[in-house]
């Protein structure tokens, strides 16, 4: 559990300077971004979506984005998908995600 706490806490103090997009051919979605990042629990400001806010929730970011035929230009690692899985899994009362379900999850977003 230290293990996990400690990797949270690295991901989110590196993505708290950076801000996310969603990404298309023409640039970044502004309309998309903003919806993206109201969704996953951030506060969008100028088609910037502070990375700080939605440390926790970067996949279902990357995953909206997705739904706008964009993508995300802050990618969510094994690791924070892991993450949120868990924590998912433990909320539901289930058993932790398998490295495949992992891997399926962060694939469905990519």
């Amino acid at each position: 559990m230290k293990l996990l706490a400690s990797i949270v806490t690295v991901v989110a103090m590196v993505s708290s300077v950076e801000a996310c997009k969603c990404v298309g051919p023409n640039g970044n979605n502004v309309d998309a971004t903003n919806s993206c990042c109201t969704q996953a629990g951030g506060s969008p400001s100028d088609g910037d979506c502070p990375s700080n806010l939605i440390s926790q929730t970067l996949s279902n970011f990357a995953s909206c984005c997705s739904g706008f035929q964009t993508k995300s230009d802050c990618t969510c690692p094994f690791g924070c998908a892991r993450a949120e899985l868990e924590a998912k899994a433990k909320k539901e009362g289930k058993t932790p995600p398998t490295a495949e379900e992992v891997k399926a999850f962060v694939a469905s977003y990519e």
